[in-house]
């Protein structure tokens, strides 16, 4: 059996995989140890490893100098995996409370009520005609 398959075999992932999670589980471990462990979004403690995530709090994707922030330690904060999905889906609002996570409209502009949302798994806000064209789309694309 090579190296790799026998690694693998003992951690029940690809080595690469286990230090990725070795990697999270000990920056998680120093936040909370330093007092970091506080969602940049949301302002709430960060309690457990799946909730954990790293965000870069000015988006790095086609700004001036891409390399520079993303690689920028002041650029970085720590989230709650959800708050950051939703800020990169552009459905965290901030303007009166920190905590909103709500738009009154879909992404193409139409009205979203409790009767016409539709939230997906990931957390993206659709109106329901919205759902329709995206699901009739993905339909035809089979």
């Amino acid at each position: 059996m090579g190296n790799a398959k026998k690694m693998a075999s003992q951690l029940g992932m690809s080595h690469g995989a286990a230090s990725s999670r070795l990697r999270k589980l000990l920056l998680f471990d120093f936040s909370k140890r330093l007092g970091l462990d506080v969602c940049v979004r949301c302002g709430v403690v960060i309690e457990n490893l799946d909730e954990f995530s790293i965000e870069h709090v000015t988006p790095w994707l086609n700004s001036d100098d891409p390399v520079k922030l993303f690689f920028d330690l002041g650029n970085i904060r720590f989230s709650h995996l959800k708050c950051n999905m939703r800020e990169n889906r552009g459905l965290y609002t901030s303007d009166d409370n920190p905590i909103s996570w709500t738009r009154d409209t879909c992404q193409r502009g139409h009205k979203l009520t409790p009767n016409n949302v539709y939230t997906s798994p990931v957390g993206r806000n659709r109106c329901r005609e919205c759902k329709r064209e995206r699901d009739r789309l993905e339909d035809s694309a089979r």
